[in-house]
């Protein structure tokens, strides 16, 4: 697994990669959690697909800017990290 960085709208969000699939299989926490939410269920699916698990902005180890965290916002972030 790799921990890798891009920057968004002047914020730096972290996530993870693992596996090396051609299909690709991106794993959402919820609120309050972060990628590492999904630490046991890596393992299995990295054998079929190429996971991509984000910190959400605002979450884990991504950055925190002081917004209104709705869910428009979360699904404008999203569309930009795809």
């Amino acid at each position: 697994m790799q921990e890798k960085f891009v920057e968004i709208d002047g914020n730096k969000i972290r996530y993870l990669e693992s596996g090396n699939s051609d299909k690709n299989l991106l794993l959402i926490h919820g609120l309050g959690a972060s990628a590492e939410r999904w630490e046991f269920v890596i393992p299995y699916l990295s054998k079929n697909f190429k996971l991509i698990v984000p910190d959400l902005i605002g979450f884990g180890y991504s950055d925190k800017p002081l917004v209104d965290y709705t869910p428009e916002f979360f699904s404008d972030f999203l569309s930009k990290f795809l």
